[in-house]
């Protein structure tokens, strides 16, 4: 706008000066000033022109200046659309990461409390195993029902009177139950090549199983050395 100001003001000023004489000149002979006016419209011309011209590019400047700031408006709002865009997207990989660590934290406990099952599954079994040796000392060694063996004695004390026979109970064939088999499981045995070998039929393993639920989760869970009753 100033520099606008200023074209008018030298406009107005170059008119002025065309159309007032000089207040100490003297008085131009009619014949030089009728040949000294075309040069004079001339030179104003030429000044208009350029003053014309010079108006056009500072419009054209303006404009461009005007359309500068308003990419600048509008780079700075796309800007602050970012920066927000940024920092959501910051806030939630920060909450992601504490998922992660919470999901972390909770597999390593996990982790830990399986270890301790084995653990103690492991515990279980062994204890499983030594009891099921503790059975088989015990039946070995102990005498069985009804037995005539006598006390072992000093040598030459006198030997323990017998104790009179109970009297033997009525036979009763349809009472009578099949005596108990057993199996000592050794390495490579199955369900089925136990079942196939008492019974002539290895798909009678599922007996075996049931009959054996002490000691057998299911089919997989035999170990070496147990003892099996063969039903």
């Amino acid at each position: 706008m100033n520099a606008t100001r200023l074209l008018v003001f030298l406009c107005a000023a170059t008119s002025l000066t065309a159309q007032t004489p000089a207040a100490d000149a003297p008085a131009p002979a009619p014949a030089p000033a009728a040949a000294e006016a075309p040069a004079e419209s001339t030179r104003l011309a030429d000044t208009e022109d350029r003053l014309s011209t010079a108006l056009r590019s500072f419009s054209l400047m303006q404009k461009e200046n005007d359309r500068l700031l308003a990419d600048s408006r509008r780079l700075t709002d796309a800007n602050t659309s970012l920066v927000a865009q940024l920092a959501e997207a910051r806030a939630q990989i920060t909450g992601l990461q504490e998922q992660l660590a919470t999901v972390s934290a909770t597999a390593a406990q996990v982790e830990i409390l399986r270890t301790q099952l084995r653990q103690i599954q492991d515990q279980i079994n062994a204890l499983t195993a030594e009891n099921t040796g503790l059975r088989t000392r015990l039946a070995i060694t102990s005498a069985p029902p009804g037995s005539i063996l006598g006390v072992p004695t000093r040598p030459g004390s006198a030997a323990p009177a017998a104790s009179p026979a109970e009297p033997a109970a009525p036979a009763m064939a349809d009472l009578k139950t099949p005596e108990a088999r057993f199996h000592t499981v050794v390495e490579g045995d199955t369900l089925s090549q136990i079942a196939r070998q008492y019974y002539g039929d290895s798909k009678r393993w599922a007996e075996i199983l049931e009959a054996n639920r002490d000691q057998l989760a299911d089919e997989r869970s035999m170990r070496f050395g147990i003892k099996l009753r063969i039903p």
